[in-house]
């Protein structure tokens, strides 16, 4: 077996031809460059059908944006007339010589707060027609409206102060322990104005 193997090895090294480095070439040989036509493959029924397809779909979104824009354009316009129309109503409110118009306005809301409030309780009938009547109200006489408005937060400012402080002095008398400082400090200067007012005056 060893000679067998031993005699096949050297009869496929005398068959390997060998070459000498002078003899290799220098730079490899550059495959030949074959041009071929790719054959068209697709049914031309087919190619038609999707170009059709493309240009109706094209068709269809440009009509779908046509009535787009003009959806938005009645929409903006009829927005612009509203406001103003609103913007108008509310400086004719405004006038001091209107006053049969404000009292209308007024009314108005009241009676609009109460239908919409209709099926509801007493409570929330009188709340509904309440609120909208003070909407309606603080649209006719926007100053009013604005002076009311801060003095009825002043004094639930100032109110929320001096009971925050009798809860404060209850904790401390009864309980032994007292509250953090309250934060609202401008109140405080507030409360203490007053005070010092009054006990100039007394």
């Amino acid at each position: 077996m060893t000679s067998n193997l031993s005699s096949d090895a050297a009869e496929a090294k005398s068959k390997v031809e060998l070459v000498r480095r002078d003899a290799l070439p220098l730079y490899a040989e550059v495959p030949e460059y074959v041009e071929k036509s790719i054959e068209e493959t697709a049914n031309p029924t087919i190619l038609e059908a999707v170009k059709s397809f493309r240009k109706e779909g094209c068709k269809v979104v440009q009509a779908a944006n046509a009535v787009v824009s003009r959806c938005e354009k009645f929409i903006n316009t009829g927005i612009a007339h509203s406001y103003g129309n609103y913007m108008n109503a509310v400086e004719y409110l405004h006038e001091e010589k209107n006053a049969l118009p404000r009292l209308g306005a007024v009314t108005g809301g009241l009676l609009f707060g109460y239908i919409i409030s209709f099926r509801k309780g007493f409570i929330k009938r009188s709340l509904y027609a309440i609120t909208c009547g003070t909407i309606a109200a603080s649209i006719c006489y926007p100053d009013d409206a604005k002076l009311y408005a801060n003095k009825s937060l002043h004094s639930s400012k100032k109110y929320a102060t001096i009971g925050y402080h009798f809860l404060n002095g209850v904790t401390k008398d009864l309980g032994g322990f007292e509250l953090p400082t309250y934060p609202l400090k401008l109140l405080n200067s507030d409360t203490q104005g007053t005070a010092k007012k009054d006990d100039k005056t007394n």
